[in-house]
């Protein structure tokens, strides 16, 4: 297959590989090309690190100097466009010009190597109908918050009730609580124009009553501000 780094040889034995992983190595680490699996240099890769799963770039052709008895197979192949050539001499240069490991080049090359994994999906709650024998004011929040049947993740159905998360864990372990697939829907929360209204001299409430009544007024005025430059009268 011309192009590629790594393909799957007859008899379904896979060719080994050089997998850079963005975390603070010298050099990449040999994985194996598993069976049904064709790898191009620059293809993102999930390869198994000790008892994780990290992502990795492949980086050429295995070193050679691991028995291949003891090689990991790759676990995962992601469908993105591979890294170019030109960014992976790019990462090269940098760790040999700064002295740097090049697994930690790579990260900043990545930019985020975490994107590369699916989404984390919370946990979210809805009522399960049942109720506690004791019915603190804690539980009757969340309870209430829950009362329009939307399901809520964890992390906000506390902040709405205003409770730990020990308590909506309490809930859910009685089973009166029942956690379902989905996320919580944004809370629509109306404009408040009185919010804040800060309080003003006589000299400021001069000028803004002003400029509201030309405001009211619709028509074009010009209004000058006496202050220091740069004080935000704009």
């Amino acid at each position: 297959m011309a192009g590629s780094v790594a393909s799957i040889l007859e008899g379904g034995a896979g060719e080994i590989v050089s997998v850079l992983l963005p975390i603070p190595v010298a050099r990449p680490y040999d994985y194996r090309v598993p069976a049904g699996m064709i790898v191009k240099k620059g293809q993102y890769v999930r390869v198994p690190l000790g008892a994780r799963a990290v992502p990795g770039v492949v980086w050429g052709r295995g070193s050679g100097q691991v028995a291949v008895a003891k090689i990991k197979p790759i676990n995962a192949l992601f469908q993105l466009p591979p890294m170019s050539a030109e960014l992976q001499k790019l990462v090269d240069w940098v760790a040999h010009y700064y002295l740097a490991p090049l697994g930690s080049v790579l990260r900043m090359a990545m930019s985020v190597p975490t994107a590369l994994e699916p989404p984390r999906r919370p946990k979210s709650y809805v009522d399960a109908g049942s109720r506690p024998k004791r019915v603190t004011p804690q539980r009757a929040r969340v309870l209430a918050v829950l009362s329009d049947g939307l399901p809520r993740a964890g992390t906000d159905l506390c902040q709405l009730a205003g409770v730990a998360p020990a308590v909506v864990r309490g809930l859910a372990d009685a089973g009166h609580l029942k956690v379902v697939a989905g996320t919580s829907l944004p809370e629509s929360i109306g404009p408040d124009p009185n919010f804040f209204l800060p309080t003003l001299s006589n000299i400021q409430q001069v000028a803004a009553d002003k400029l509201c009544n030309s405001v009211r007024a619709g028509r074009f005025g010009v209004h000058l501000l006496d202050g220091v430059t740069g004080s935000g009268k704009t």
